[in-house]
């Protein structure tokens, strides 16, 4: 559901939806779900235990961290000229590693539990990368909508979200 909501927000700044966009973006996320699955599957044994309470404030953290630069960058005159395109470089793999801590936990727990690990992986892929999508395609019809203030919302739901996580 975090990719659902995320690839929404990205598309409120970004200009088109292509192809190659939904591609970018679909496969971040997935990747970063699966590798952090992976990961704390691995490290399941060692650190498991104490992920859970780690993982809710770094993600939570970087949500509202790139939602504060996004509403600052909304404000500015130079986001009317260039609004930043959160589909591409260290703005999508920071959004994809917010949105995946949990899969850190998860496969921490996993690991704990001695369960196999690559059904759910290939689950976790698929469905993320549905969510993404279908996130891509939603955001498209509310970024017309919301026009330029599309920025600034887009900013305060991902401060939502991280506030949420943090505090849930």
């Amino acid at each position: 559901m975090d990719s659902f909501a995320i690839s929404g927000t990205i598309l409120l700044t970004s200009k088109a939806i292509t192809p190659r966009l939904i591609f970018r973006v679909s496969f971040h996320f997935a990747l970063f779900q699966v590798a952090l699955l992976l990961i704390g599957w691995y490290l399941g044994g060692l650190i498991g235990v104490h992920l859970n309470s780690y993982a809710e404030i770094l993600a939570g953290s970087l949500l509202i961290a790139i939602g504060v630069k996004m509403i600052w960058e909304s404000q500015s005159e130079q986001s009317e000229k260039s609004s930043k395109d959160l589909s591409r470089g260290l703005s999508l793999v920071m959004l994809a590693i917010a949105t995946s801590i949990d899969a850190l936990a998860v496969g921490g727990s996993l690991g704990l539990l001695k369960s196999m690990i690559f059904t759910p992986a290939v689950i976790l892929a698929i469905a993320t990368i549905f969510m993404s999508v279908s996130g891509l395609l939603i955001g498209r019809h509310f970024g017309r909508v919301l026009g330029v203030r599309a920025e600034l919302i887009g900013g305060l739901v991902l401060i939502a979200m991280g506030a949420k996580i943090i505090l849930i």
